[in-house]
C-alpha cells in the first residue's frame, strides 16, 4: 500500500517461501531484521525515498543475488546484508548520501567479490566486509578510515597505490592514495 512509510522491526522475519518483494515508494524506511531469514529471497526492489536500512534487514538472506542500494540512504546498520552468501552484487547509486558502511555490514558475504565504494563515505568500520572473497574494490577519494579488518579481500598490490595489507584495513589506517 502506498502509505506505508516504514516496514517494521521483524515484519517479514522467517519468510522462508518468500521469493521476491518490490517495496512500496511510500517507504522511507526498513526496520530492523525486516526480512530477516527470509531464505528463499531472491530479489528485493528498494525505492529512491528510502533513507534508512537498519540493522539486521536483510540478515541471512541466504538467496539474495543483488541489492541496489538507492541514493537518498543515509544510514545501513550493522549485519544488514550479513549472511548474504549468494550475494554477488551490490550497486550504490552515484551521488548518494551514505557516509559509512557499518561493521559487519556484509559479513559472510561468501560471493561478494566486487564492489566501488561510493564517493562520500568517509568510514569502513570493522569487519565490514569480513568473510568475503573480495578480489576488487574502488575506494572513493572521500575514504577518511577504515577499520581493523575493514576488508577482508585479496587484491593485488598497487591495486590502490598501497600494499594489500595496508590498504585494505588490517589495521586502522589513514585512507588509500588512489590513482585515476
Amino acid at each position: 500500500p502506498q502509505n506505508v512509510t516504514k516496514i517494521g522491526e521483524r515484519a517479514f522475519s522467517g519468510c522462508s517461501s518468500l521469493t521476491s518483494i518490490t517495496i512500496p515508494d511510500s517507504v522511507t524506511e526498513i526496520g530492523k531484521s525486516a526480512f530477516s531469514n527470509c531464505t528463499s529471497l531472491t530479489h528485493v526492489t528498494i525505492p529512491d525515498g528510502v533513507t534508512s536500512i537498519e540493522k539486521d534487514a536483510f540478515y541471512y538472506c541466504s538467496s539474495l543475488k543483488s541489492i541496489i542500494i538507492p541514493q537518498n540512504v543515509t544510514s545501513i546498520g550493522g549485519f544488514a546484508f550479513h549472511g548474504c552468501k549468494s550475494l554477488t552484487d551490490c550497486i550504490f547509486i552515484p551521488n548518494g548520501k551514505i557516509t559509512e558502511i557499518k561493521s559487519f555490514t556484509f559479513n559472510l558475504c561468501s560471493n561478494l567479490t566486487k564492489i566501488d565504494i561510493p564517493e562520500g563515505v568517509t568510514t569502513i568500520e570493522n569487519n565490514a566486509f569480513q568473510g568475503c572473497p573480495l578480489t576488487q574494490i574502488t575506494f572513493p577519494q572521500s575514504l577518511k578510515n577504515i577499520g581493523h579488518l575493514g576488508a577482508m579481500i585479496k587484491m593485488e598490490s598497487g591495486t590502490t597505490g598501497n600494499s594489500a595489507e595496508t590498504a585494505i584495513g588490517f589495521k586502522s589506517i589513514e585512507p588509500p592514495v588512489l590513482t585515476a
